[in-house]
Parts: C-alpha cells; sequence; structure tokens
C-alpha cells in the first residue's frame, strides 16, 4: 500500500521544468509560422484590395466621361499640374493632340488628382487625346474620335498602376479595352518613385534584336517620361529592349547594387538598357533603380570594380591599349592596365577591383592613336562592377585594334587595264615606319594576309621593258607609284573580305626624273615647322623607281646640332623621304613627315620639315548642374575644316574643374575653340564658351609663357 500511494503521488506532480520549456518552445514555433504565414496573406489581401479598388475608380471615372458625351470631353486648363501639351503615342497613333477646354467647366476633367478610399490612396492621371486627322461617317458628317486614358498609381502597401482606355466619338459610342504596353517607373533605393514634372528621362524601345543605346536611331518608340514615370507607351505584346537616360535627370546615376543583373549600366553616360516583356491586357512598369549623385561619395570601407571598355573611331573594340584611374574625392594611386580582357567580339577591357566607392576618372593611351584623357567621371558605388566607355581616334584616321587583316591590291595602267606579272608591292606602315612586302602580281592582282591593321602607304613598281637599252639605260614601260595613302588595312573582325586597294601606273619617265646611270649624294637636313634644326630625327629614304625592291633603305639619324644627315649615293631616281620623331622628343610630338625629291645632280640636297603635335589642355568649370556633360569641339583652319571633339562630364562646383587634353593636334595658327553643354538641344548643345587660337610649337598649351585657351566657366542656369 505504502509503494502504490507513493507511485500515485509522484503521478500527481505534472510535468517537469524542461518537459515545460520544449513544449513552450514547440508551441512558440507554431505560433511564429502561423504569425509569419497571416502577415503574408494580409499583405496579399491588401495587395489584391488595393489593385480592386482600382479597377473600381478607373471604370467609374469612365462611366462618368460617357455622361457627359464624346463632344463634351475634355481637359480643365490650368490645374496643377497642367497637362501636357503633346501626346508622343497612344495605341500607335503618332498624330494625337491632347483635347484642353479654353476654360473650366462642369464637363473637363481634372488631369491629376489624389484620390482616397478607407486607407489607399491613388494618384489619378486622366489624359484626353484627339485624332489630329478626324474621318468622317458614310453621309460625309465629320467623326470627332477621342481617346480617353485613366491610370491609377499607388505606393501603398506595394507601388502599382492600373490603366483603362476608352474611345469616344460624337455619337456619344464608347468601347472600353484594358491598355497593352509598358511604363517606365524609376525608383531610388529605397523603391520610392523619384520622377516628377521637371526631373526626366528620356526613353527608347527597341526591337529585341536591336541594341538600344544613346546613339541607336532604329526605334519602334521615343520620348520623355513624364511625372510618375508616365506617359504610357502603347507596345504590342513581345519582348523588347527599353532604355533611358538621364538627360533632364542629372542628380542621378544607376543604381549600382539594386537593377537586375541583365540590365546594361552605363555610369558614365547615365543610362540603363535592359530586356522588357510586354503582355497582352496588362500595362508593364519597368522598373530601374537610380541614386543620387551624392551616393558616390568617397568611402574606404566598401570596395567595388570598373571595367573600362576601348573602341575605336568605328565601335571596333581595341586591344592593349594602356587605361589609368584617377580618383575624384579619394587620394588613391592605380597602376595602368592594358584592356587584354574580353574578346573581338564582346568588347576588350581593362578591369581595376577593390576600389573605394567615388567617382573616377579614366585616360586612355595607345601608339598610333589620340590619347584621350579625363573621360568620366564613373561612379563606383557598393560591390558592384562599373562599366564605362572610352573611344579613342586614329591618329592615322585607321584603326590600330592589334588584330591583322588581309589585303588585295590591283595595278593598272592609265587606261584601267590590269598591268600583268611584273609589278612588285610593299606596304609602308604610316606610323610606325615597319615594311611589309605584299609580293608580285599575277594578272595584275596579288594577296597579302596577316597584315596588321593600321595605316600604310602602298607603293608599286614594274619591271615590264618596252625594248633595247638606250645609252645604257634600260627602257621601263611604267614610272614607280609613289606613295598612295595613307590607305587602312582593317582586321579580320571589321573587313571579314579583305581590304581591296589598288594603284595606277603612269608610262615612264612621266614623272620627268631623269634615269641614267649616274648617281649622286643625297642629303636631307631635319628641320621642325619654326626652321630650326631637329637632331637626332630617323631618316630613311625609298627608291619609287627600284625594280624589284620598292623599299625602305638603311635608317639614318640626322646629326644633333645640325639636322644633317646624309643617304649615301644613290641613283638618279625619284625618292620618297621619311623623317620621323627622335626618340627623345616622342612624348613631346613630332610624327612622321614624308616628302618627295629627285636625285638629278651630284650632291643633292633637301630639306623636310618634321609637321608636329601640340598638347592642348581645355578646362571646364561646371557651376551650372550638379552633373554635366559638355562637348569640346576644336576646329582647324585648313579649307577641310577638321574637327577633333571630346566629351567632358563634370561634377558640379571649382573644386572639381576638369580639363580635356587633346595631345595629337597638328601644329598650326587660326583654331577654333568651341565649348558646349551637350545636356542641351543642338548638334552639340548651346555654345557655352569659344574663342581663336594659334597653337604652333610642339608644347603643351596653357604654359607658362602660353595662358591660352583658358579654363571655360559655365554658370548658366
Amino acid at each position: 500500500m505504502r509503494r502504490y500511494a507513493l507511485r500515485r503521488l509522484r503521478a500527481d506532480d505534472g510535468l517537469t521544468l524542461l518537459e515545460t520549456v520544449v513544449a513552450l518552445l514547440v508551441f512558440s514555433l507554431i505560433m511564429g509560422g502561423l504569425a509569419g504565414s497571416m502577415t503574408l496573406l494580409a499583405r496579399t489581401a491588401a495587395v489584391n484590395k488595393a489593385r480592386s479598388i482600382a479597377v473600381s475608380l478607373a471604370q467609374k471615372y469612365i462611366e462618368e466621361a460617357r455622361a457627359k458625351g464624346g463632344t463634351n470631353v475634355q481637359l480643365c486648363p490650368g490645374t496643377s499640374p497642367p497637362p501636357p501639351q503633346t501626346v508622343p503615342s497612344f495605341n500607335g497613333q503618332t498624330n494625337l493632340t491632347m483635347a484642353i477646354a479654353t476654360q473650366t467647366t462642369s464637363t473637363c476633367l481634372t488631369y491629376q488628382k489624389t484620390k482616397s478610399v478607407g486607407s489607399y490612396s491613388y494618384t489619378v492621371t486622366t489624359q484626353v487625346m484627339q485624332d489630329g486627322q478626324p474621318g468622317t461617317t458614310i453621309a460625309g458628317q465629320p467623326i470627332v474620335e477621342k481617346y480617353l486614358d485613366v491610370v491609377l498609381t499607388w505606393t501603398a502597401p506595394k507601388p502599382g498602376s492600373y490603366e483603362l482606355s476608352t474611345v469616344l466619338n460624337n455619337n456619344t459610342t464608347i468601347t472600353a479595352t484594358e491598355a497593352t504596353g509598358l511604363q517606365f517607373d524609376m525608383q531610388d533605393g529605397s523603391g520610392n518613385k523619384i520622377g516628377t514634372a521637371t526631373v526626366t528621362w528620356h526613353f527608347k524601345v527597341c526591337a529585341s534584336t536591336v541594341t538600344c543605346n544613346g546613339s541607336q536611331t532604329n526605334v519602334l518608340q521615343e520620348g520623355d517620361t513624364q511625372e510618375n514615370g508616365q506617359p504610357l507607351v502603347t507596345m504590342a505584346a513581345g519582348t523588347y529592349n527599353c532604355f533611358l537616360d538621364n538627360t533632364n535627370a542629372s542628380g542621378w546615376v544607376p543604381n549600382a547594387t539594386k537593377n537586375p543583373a541583365n540590365y546594361t549600366l552605363d555610369m558614365t553616360n547615365g543610362t540603363i538598357s535592359g530586356p522588357c516583356t510586354v503582355t497582352s491586357g496588362q500595362v508593364l512598369d519597368w522598373i530601374t533603380y537610380w541614386q543620387p549623385i551624392g551616393s558616390c561619395a568617397y568611402s574606404s570601407t566598401t570596395k567595388g570594380g570598373l571595367n573600362v571598355y576601348v573602341v575605336d573611331q568605328n565601335g571596333t573594340p581595341v586591344k592593349n591599349a594602356s587605361v589609368t584611374i584617377s580618383p575624384v574625392t579619394g587620394t588613391g594611386t592605380y597602376a595602368a592596365k592594358p584592356s587584354g580582357n574580353g574578346s573581338a567580339t564582346a568588347g576588350y577591357y581593362a578591369s581595376f577591383t577593390g576600389l573605394p566607392d567615388d567617382f573616377y576618372y579614366y585616360n586612355v593611351d595607345l601608339t598610333g592613336y589620340n590619347s584621350v584623357t579625363n573621360l568620366g567621371p564613373a561612379c563606383v558605388a557598393g560591390t558592384k562592377v562599373t562599366t564605362a566607355k572610352a573611344s579613342i581616334t586614329s591618329s592615322s584616321g585607321c584603326a590600330t585594334t592589334g588584330n591583322n587583316g588581309n589585303v588585295t591590291v590591283t595595278v593598272t595602267d592609265a587606261s584601267g587595264v590590269k598591268v600583268g606579272n611584273n609589278s612588285t608591292v610593299g606596304l609602308f606602315n604610316a606610323t610606325t615606319g615597319a615594311w611589309v612586302a605584299v609580293g608580285k602580281t599575277t594578272a595584275g592582282v596579288v594577296t597579302k594576309t596577316g597584315v596588321p591593321s593600321g595605316a600604310y602607304y602602298l607603293l608599286v613598281s614594274d619591271s615590264t621593258t618596252t625594248g633595247a637599252a638606250v645609252n645604257g639605260v634600260t627602257q621601263y614601260k611604267y614610272d614607280g607609284s609613289g606613295a598612295i595613302g595613307p590607305l587602312c588595312v582593317a582586321d579580320t573582325t571589321a573587313a571579314p573580305n579583305g581590304n581591296a586597294m589598288s594603284a595606277t601606273l603612269q608610262p615612264y619617265q612621266t614623272n620627268q626624273c631623269p634615269d641614267t646611270n649616274s648617281n649622286g649624294t643625297l642629303n636631307v637636313t631635319v628641320m621642325d615647322g619654326a626652321g630650326h634644326a631637329v637632331g637626332n630625327a630617323p631618316v630613311q629614304y625609298i627608291n619609287i623607281d627600284a625594280i624589284g625592291a620598292p623599299q625602305p633603305g638603311a635608317t639614318v639619324k640626322s646629326n644633333a646640332t645640325t639636322g644633317a644627315a646624309s643617304l649615301g649615293s644613290r641613283s638618279y631616281d625619284p625618292y620618297l623621304i621619311i623623317g620621323n620623331s627622335p626618340a627623345a622628343t616622342q612624348a613631346t610630338g613630332y610624327f612622321m613627315t614624308l616628302g618627295a625629291t629627285c636625285v638629278n645632280a651630284n650632291p643633292k640636297n633637301y630639306t623636310i620639315n618634321l609637321n608636329g603635335y601640340a598638347t592642348v589642355l581645355v578646362g571646364v568649370d561646371n557651376e551650372s548642374a550638379p552633373i554635366k556633360t559638355y562637348n569640346i569641339v576644336i576646329t582647324d583652319s585648313t579649307p577641310q575644316q577638321n574637327q577633333t571633339t571630346q566629351s567632358l562630364t563634370v561634377i558640379q562646383g571649382s573644386s572639381n574643374a576638369v580639363s580635356a587634353t587633346f595631345s595629337h593636334l597638328p601644329t598650326g595658327t587660326g583654331y577654333n575653340l568651341a565649348v558646349y553643354s551637350a545636356t542641351d538641344t543642338g548638334d552639340n548643345g548651346s555654345l557655352v564658351c569659344s574663342g581663336t587660337y594659334d597653337w604652333t610649337g610642339v608644347t603643351t598649351y596653357p604654359n607658362a609663357n602660353n595662358g591660352t585657351p583658358p579654363t571655360c566657366v559655365d554658370s548658366s542656369s
């Protein structure tokens, strides 16, 4: 009995502390899951309710418009914000005008208003558009057709929109259909809409097979956003490429971390592009995320990256250009990187990693190209890699990509008849001086593969004779071609079918250079444009009529003091003289110069004047907007009016003033310099500063003795 009572007493003791804690833990886990599910269900219900209310309101406004009659429906004037005056497009119509009453009446509709239903708040935008080319009835009466578009947008509990469109005519018939298309939704990093009536973006919609960018003209739709991303861009169901740039929203740059991975962000030019898919009966909100300029402020703790893609003036990727970067705010220094990553199809780029958040300018340099400096600035923010692009122009006008191309040369006489099998063809690189032996023609044609891309002079000689020698001098049929060019050799990517060149040979002795068995000593003096001797300049010659060997002779350097160089005893023939920049002055800038002379005396003295490069720094101080892009155009005084252009993006404030470097301007007088605001209208934008300058020295302007050109200060409002 005692044992039973004891057992019973223990059985009535209840749960232990451990058992109680475990039970409470299990209960809390179950309730926590239920609470999360309940929260999600409540949010989903709230989102659905917000849309349901929007649908009801849109239908209500449509019915109210029906009651007013198609003839009477117009927008009220003088509202805030006012209705837009133009309509980019609607339902494929491009000839529509906004129907706005001359005065407020009981039948006019408010362009934009706020409507609250319970805890839900909506922005209601109404547009009434009228066909600018009305049709007629079978009886010849005009049909006044109007389009009524009602858009409701809301921000809570989740941003959304609903649109309903209607067609009305003067017979008051009405057909309502749900719109199909897209609208642009620009948001900050917290998901708040940032489009306003004054801060707008330029948009383009392109076919899915077309690259949508700032220069693309093959577009399906194009225009400017209005407040909150309006207007609706009517598109048929399908997949497209969409594009936005911050032309009128320069205080905002693409958010480097929030946008989808398949969007292309150009931080330098302030653009975002990517795929956009439109579903039938629905309006796509194409959401892009932007960040204020200040978000690129210097931070030593957050590290991102910068890839700088390099292309030539034709958009062809350029390999192994030297790229350097410099921060706007920070003080870090970064070693130059080559544009060696990537491929000829995807593009070549220089990659910089571990960069603190900041704006970065970047410079590109490559032999044979005009250097570009202070491009950008590119915004590196967060941990993502920012992509930027640099375009460099070949100093010869020809692309030097680092890849090879193929060349086919056709040689004809003055009548256009191919000359046969006796022509020897060569190419002389106009930048490096390298010689490429193309070979002998077969039936007037010769092909050479594997020629490095770049600029070349074409030279042809021919060994066809016309009969017996006269006074011991062989009588040939043709003169040599001389230097033809410079001609461009593009690589196989840019010219898959090869590069076609041609030379026309004139009858023998047309050049009037006597062909005898005599020789004369050829002496060359190398001078600069101002008549000063240039020492240590490499000098070469090419005998234009040399049979079977129209190629450069040995290089001789000019005397360090007098600039004189002796090219030895040469036969009486026409010669091409090549003068180049002394190695010691390569940085300051002479460039290869060609001359021609006829050795017809002993000695034969010839002077070649080397052309030079001036380096010009053009400063821009932006005191006008948070960030602004400028086009700097330099035009020379030649009859061709050659132009050199650079774009420069400058952050506001005199401490951020930067300079564009024009490093390969041929020395000369009468240069016109003009600085334009690229964000304004016009071919180059609106003119900010201009002036005429002489840059005659192989030096850098401005310098201690020459203060031109000045810094251009933009203080426009």
